[in-house]
């Protein structure tokens, strides 16, 4: 017997769901080590680096080993769409990424690493299509972009909001992006107050 709701709970940590949460964690514990190493200078940066390249090696292993449980699993096999070469792209980005981190390319790591978690999602969106969440009962209670999408209404509205509001955050953070575009350093001759 378990309280209401924590046997569903349960059954979210599964082998294939916890290897897919640390897999998640090393890939973007590896693209924040990356951002540091762009905007850190110094001994801290030299340091950085040095983690940044042991946690590549983990991000990689746990990545494919990921890629390969998923495909055991039979989840390609149910998709009505192929993703194709879309995951392979994911993990070539991730490979080539450990190489411009061993060439201390830390820019062009960032973005290799940026690339393989924006190929991974549409990975996974492509293998889900046209399905949002997949039902554990009966795939007929299946959500799917069809039957969860808003009215048409809700659409029209948003997109106005959209077109308002994301030139705004996008400037924004452009703006901030170029206030904060030096690297942060601790020589007391560089600083200005």
């Amino acid at each position: 017997w378990l309280p209401n709701g924590l046997g569903v709970t349960l059954t979210l940590l599964n082998p294939y769901g916890l290897l897919g949460g640390l897999a998640t964690v090393a890939v973007f514990v590896l693209h924040g080590a990356n951002f540091l190493t762009l905007k850190l200078d110094g001994k801290l940066r030299e340091r950085i680096h040095g983690l940044t390249k042991n946690l590549w090696i983990a991000a990689l292993v746990l990545y494919l080993v990921l890629g390969v449980y998923t495909y055991f699993t039979g989840f390609y096999g149910r998709n009505i769409v192929d993703p194709g070469i879309v995951p392979i792209a994911a993990v070539v980005f991730l490979g080539v990424a450990g190489f411009f981190i061993n060439q201390k390319r830390e820019g062009w790591a960032f973005i290799m690493v940026a690339l393989n978690i924006v190929f991974t999602q549409v990975t996974f969106f492509l293998m889900m299509f046209p399905n949002v969440m997949i039902s554990s009962l009966d795939p007929a209670w299946n959500l799917t972009v069809y039957n969860a999408s808003s009215s048409q209404y809700t659409l029209t509205v948003m997109s106005i909001v959209a077109l308002i509001f994301v030139p705004i955050v996008l400037a924004y953070q452009g703006w901030t992006y170029y206030m904060f575009r030096k690297r942060i350093t601790t020589d007391k001759k560089t600083l200005v107050y």
